[in-house]
């Protein structure tokens, strides 16, 4: 016990920053079925498990196990987010790693905690680690990978080589992009002890290891014979070459590779700078070029570098000709790595300086998440994409059941999720009726098709621009916030502001891409900005505000030539869409709850409608 007391004594700080950003990433998780970055994806790691499917390959068997752990482990959460928790628990534990990573470079605990706050608050990284998805397993594998092999070059310990060979092995499991880190991998080890390499016990242990990596893909076939295939994208019960061309993403090999010179130098290079002002900033950038060549100086540490810079460059390889709609999340990697060179600073000297250039890099990089990019959020799928329409569904007072669109990949993700967790949402899916009934109502023109045209008559049911909605909004104990984003006064109707002036208001236009921002509680303005700038309106700045019972909130707005940004933060968090036009957030003041977010795109006097289809009769 004392032996074991006096070892775990050297992991206080790994233990401290996991619960630490555990903590960070629980209380941030996305709420309820979806994600922030791809709705779809999230949703669909999210049922999974319940319809014992397999989802687009390479199947991540992995991912699934932990899915089928997680959803029973964790009984006391809601259903979606014990699965996005998967990506919470590894988001937190990679950044332990991460720690003990920059620690073994550096020896300096003070540079490698700061180095990991600042990497933990990241944006993408932050994002990935609060919903659904596989990124923050492998990036404990990658950083994992790393720390084992460089103990590895430091001691020449046969423990270190094997359990760096065992987790790499293991790693194929979640991800194949680990496969690009294989030079790396194949350059320290040789350097480090190539006579350990080639030891014959040590092959026989590497090839049980992937072996054991190799047989998680038994669970994927095991899967595609026998389940009930009501989601699967791997063919169902596939030949031996079907099932080896799933598991190596036979059906993405178009998306490799498929840039040229030109398009890699002039497009795609510019697309990662992107990426990396977003999460680093220029100044993380620079200290990111500081701590490598600092370290190359400090410490002569030519190996290590040549190693994670092998890995960087295979990571920038693959994800910089990758064609993938998410090409964001797959950069993580390479911001990781950039994070580490970031670090590294810190072994140069044990001065003031890179703690003060770490320490106001981090609180930028907080301020930026959680500000900018909409991290502190309680918007959920449902409010954002499926509430538009069930609010003018709730006009028609019709049994007449809601029918959505299975066309769109989100929509259908959470019509299969809906489906299997029996939530009983009073809206549904054409997708999933054999047998349409003889009145319903459709949310979106673009599902009518030809042969729903010749069995019914399809009408108008009710159409809502952002003034009829704004009419039927405004009622007692119940708030309306309002943010113009983009360019949103160009079609903007005059009504909207005979009804703003009928409740208070004195304005009577917007700028072109100007800026408005409003409150109106219990049908009267509480508050309200316009003008060319940007517009903050502050509860905590508002003379006799009559909702300071109630919520603390903050609504900003900014047209294009302003910052083009839109905020309708409510107790601190954000639920405005940041889309072009009109923005607006309802607050129940009795339910105590966010019963609407919608956007209007006013720049193209967009409507919503709804439609009814009722059946022709028989001739």
């Amino acid at each position: 016990m004392k032996n074991l007391i006096s070892r775990a004594q050297g992991y206080y700080f790994q233990l401290a920053i996991f619960l630490f950003f555990l903590t960070i990433y629980s209380l941030t998780m996305f709420p309820g079925a979806g994600g922030r970055i791809n709705w779809g994806d999230s949703i669909k790691w999210q049922y999974l498990h319940l319809a014992n499917g397999l989802p687009h390959s390479t199947g991540y068997p992995q991912f699934l196990l932990l899915s089928e752990i997680f959803s029973r482990v964790l009984f006391f959460l809601d259903m979606p987010e014990r699965i996005t928790f998967i990506a919470v628990f590894f988001g937190a534990l990679a950044m332990a790693v991460f720690y003990s990573l920059v620690h073994l470079l550096t020896k300096n605990k003070t540079g490698s905690v700061l180095a990991t706050l600042f990497m933990g608050f990241t944006y993408t990284f932050w994002a990935q680690s609060t919903e659904a998805e596989v990124y923050t397993l492998n990036i404990f594998y990658l950083l994992s990978v790393f720390y084992l092999f460089i103990q590895f070059y430091y001691t020449k310990s046969n423990k270190y080589f094997l359990a760096g060979c065992a987790v790499y092995a293991l790693s194929f499991g979640n991800h194949l992009t680990m496969v690009t880190i294989l030079p790396a991998i194949l350059f320290i080890s040789l350097w480090s002890d190539y006579r350990k390499v080639f030891a014959p016990r040590n092959l026989v242990a590497i090839a049980v290891f992937v072996l054991i990596g190799m047989s998680q893909y038994l669970l994927i076939y095991y899967r595609a014979h026998t389940s009930d295939p009501l989601y699967m994208e791997s063919p169902y019960k596939p030949d031996f070459s079907q099932f080896i061309g799933y598991v190596t993403g036979r059906g993405f090999h178009d998306q490799m590779l498929s840039f040229t010179l030109p398009q890699i130098l002039y497009a795609r290079i510019n697309v990662l700078f992107q990426f990396l002002n977003l999460n680093f900033t220029i100044v993380g950038l620079l200290l990111s070029s500081a701590g490598f060549f600092y370290f190359l100086y400090q410490k002569k540490g030519y190996v290590e570098l040549i190693f994670i810079s092998l890995a960087l460059l295979g990571q920038l390889a693959f994800n910089i000709s990758y064609d993938v709609g998410d090409l964001i999340v797959f950069f993580i990697p390479v911001y990781i790595i950039l994070g580490l060179f970031a670090g590294l600073i810190f072994a140069a000297r044990n001065t003031l300086i890179p703690s003060v250039l770490m320490g106001a890099l981090t609180i930028c990089t907080f301020w930026i998440s959680t500000r900018k990019m909409d991290i502190l959020t309680e918007n959920t799928f449902v409010q954002q994409n499926i509430r538009p329409f069930t609010s003018m569904y709730e006009e028609q007072n019709s049994s007449h059941p809601l029918y959505l669109w299975p066309s769109d990949y989100y929509i259908n993700m959470y019509m299969k999720y809906d489906k299997l967790t029996s939530e009983n949402s009073p809206f549904f899916s054409l997708a999933y009726t054999d047998i349409l009934p003889d009145t319903f109502y459709i949310a979106k023109e673009s599902e009518i098709t030809p042969a729903l045209q010749d069995q019914h008559e399809i009408s108008v049911a009710y159409t809502e621009d952002a003034s009829q909605f704004l009419y039927r909004k405004i009622k007692p104990s119940q708030a309306v916030f309002i943010s113009v984003m983009d360019e949103g006064a160009a079609k903007l109707p005059a009504e909207f502001y005979n009804i703003l002036q009928q409740h208070g208001s004195k304005i009577d236009s917007i700028p072109f891409r100007g800026s408005y921002a409003a409150v109106l509680y219990n049908g009267k303005m509480v508050e309200e900005l316009n003008g060319n700038g940007p517009a903050d309106i502050r509860s905590t700045t508002i003379t006799n505000n009559p909702l300071t019972d109630q919520l603390t909130y903050h609504v900003h707005s900014s047209g294009f030539d302003f910052g083009n940004n839109s905020i309708i933060r409510l107790n601190g968090f954000d639920y405005a869409t940041k889309r072009r036009g009109v923005n607006f957030v309802v607050y129940d003041t009795v339910k105590e709850e966010v019963t609407d977010i919608i956007n209007f795109d006013t720049h193209l006097g967009e409507e919503k409608k709804l439609l009814k289809a009722t059946r022709k009769p028989k001739e």
